[in-house]
Formats: structure tokens, sequence, C-alpha cells
């Protein structure tokens, strides 16, 4: 059986939580690259993959179920921070324009990777900004699962160009 996150815990907020430390946090919560459009592509794609690849479709659930729980994480440390975990980053709410609605497998997972390798690079960039070491633990261990994706699509890139 194929995991999506890796075997380890997740680091709990604590300290000082400050609501500009919820700001940086939103947009890995809601906006266009975030959890949230994550799941939505996953779960779209998981629907919508030729059924002649079935594992291919689990695969994808299995990722968005991953989502659905750094999605979860994001939301407990927005509200310890003060803040409500509104569906959207800094700048609107988000919409469901986000996701990357392409059904051919080979474009899907080659879109997928790229959406993980940006969310690592959004989530290192708010681990240099906020203040609180516990939020950047935690963030830290959410790229560890993503980098786990990257892994687990590469690998069907692989497979679906044939090689």
């Amino acid at each position: 059986m194929q995991t999506y996150a890796k075997a380890m815990p997740y680091p709990k907020p604590e300290g000082a939580l400050t609501l500009q430390d919820a700001r940086i946090l939103a947009d890995n919560l809601g906006a266009r690259a975030s959890e949230t459009t994550a799941i939505f592509q996953y779960i779209f794609q998981h629907g919508m993959i030729d059924p002649t690849i079935p594992q291919l479709a689990d695969d994808l659930r299995g990722i968005a179920i991953a989502e659905m729980h750094h999605y979860d994480l994001l939301s407990e440390a927005l509200v310890a921070c003060g803040a409500v975990p509104y569906v959207g980053g800094k700048a609107c709410f988000w919409s469901g324009s986000y996701v990357n609605y392409v059904r051919a497998p080979l474009a899907a997972v080659r879109a997928d990777i790229a959406a993980e390798k940006q969310a690592i690079a959004d989530y290192r960039r708010s681990i240099l900004r906020l203040r609180n070491e516990s939020l950047k633990a935690l963030l830290e261990r959410i790229i560890e699962d993503e980098e786990e994706h990257i892994r687990i699509l590469s690998d069907w890139e692989t497979r679906l160009r044939g090689e």
C-alpha cells in the first residue's frame, strides 16, 4: 500500500502566535497556490482519470487526503494565532478557477509535480518570514510530505511516458 505522508509527527503550534504569522499562513491555506487548490485539483483528477489506470486514480485520491490533513493543520494553526481560517489568501477569497482542470494523465501528473514544487517554494518563503519556531517546524514537516508527493508523481510520469 502506498503512503502519502512521511511517518513522522507534525509539530503543534506553541508559544507566541501572532496575527502577522496568521497572515503569512493564510496564503498557504487558501490562495491560488495553496492546500485548498491542491485538494480540489487532486480530487478532480481522481474522478476524471482514465479508468484503465486505477492505481493512478487511487494515488491522486491518497495525495488529496494528505493535502486535506495539511489544510486541517494550517487551519488549527490559524485559529491558534487568533485568526479565522477563511478559504482565501491575503488578496482575495479562493476560486475554483485556480484548479488546473487538465484531464490527460501525463499532463495532469506534470501539472501536479509543478504545483507541489510551487507549494514547497511557498512554504520555504513563509518559513523565512515566520517568527514562531513551532510554525516553522510545522511547515518544514509539511514540506516532507510534499516532497513525497513529488516522488510518487515522478514515478507516475516515468511510467506514463513508457520508460
